[in-house]
């Protein structure tokens, strides 16, 4: 994790991952409001993953619907020793988060 994830926020550990990235539950330090933080692996370490990066983000932050996640804020990593080398960035996605993920509520669904 960046080191400015760590200055802004109590991460309280890894609630998913997936293809691209993981998700932690956070706290926001002055507010103690929770979010979800999806870090986005090497987002720019080529074109197709940078174009389906912003297109992801740009879609999110203009949606606005009581059933989709709402996206608080994009944060850009900085390079570290092993990325610094190619150029790619993790990108941090902080999100509001949600209690059930859609797995659990599709599991729950009663038909």
């Amino acid at each position: 994790m960046d080191y400015r994830i760590y200055k802004s926020y109590q991460v309280e550990g890894k609630i998913g991952k997936g293809v691209y990235g993981e998700v932690y539950k956070v706290k926001e330090k002055i507010t103690e409001k929770p979010f979800a933080i999806k870090k986005i692996i090497d987002a720019f370490q080529n074109l197709t993953d940078a174009k389906r990066t912003y297109r992801e983000l740009s879609y999110q932050l203009q949606l606005s619907h009581p059933c989709i996640v709402k996206l608080d804020k994009v944060i850009i990593g900085e390079p570290d020793e092993v990325t610094f080398k190619t150029g790619a960035r993790n990108v941090y996605a902080v999100l509001e988060i949600m209690e059930l993920d859609l797995a659990k509520a599709l599991k729950n669904l009663q038909l």
